[in-house]
């Protein structure tokens, strides 16, 4: 399986994932077209990261949408081997999903309109994921 393609935005700061490919659940695929504040969303994932620092687990989440795609933390802890599909699950079984694309496209549009978080956050990527 190839490693997945980093996004256009990486709002995760620096140093908090270790080097290495995630691991990926897809929560919408590809072309699902959902419009929201103005965006086409494409596609939903989240990606495990194994921790810069200790034994614990990084979830982000990845969207894309037809103005670009945006990466950021959605939950750092402890985790197990299990921790994205946890995540997933409770994701797709509740509300929250909506809200964190919501959130997202924020995010996405703070970068886009040159609003982003500084320098250690919110610089369009061009390397490998994190």
């Amino acid at each position: 399986m190839e490693a997945p393609q980093p996004p256009a935005f990486s709002l995760v700061p620096r140093g908090t994932v270790a080097p290495g490919p995630p691991e990926e659940l897809e929560l919408m695929p590809a072309g699902g077209g959902v419009r929201e504040r103005g965006f086409r969303v494409g596609r939903v994932a989240l990606r495990g990261h194994a921790a810069a620092r200790g034994a614990g687990r990084v979830i982000t989440c990845v969207v894309e949408t037809d103005r670009g795609s945006v990466e950021d933390v959605y939950l750092e802890g402890p985790g197990g081997g299990d921790a994205l599909e946890r995540a997933g699950a409770f994701l797709a079984g509740s509300a929250g999903m909506a809200a964190l694309v919501a959130r997202m496209l924020l995010s996405l549009e703070r970068e886009l309109d040159g609003r982003g978080g500084g320098p250690a956050r919110g610089r369009p990527r061009s390397g490998p994921p994190l």
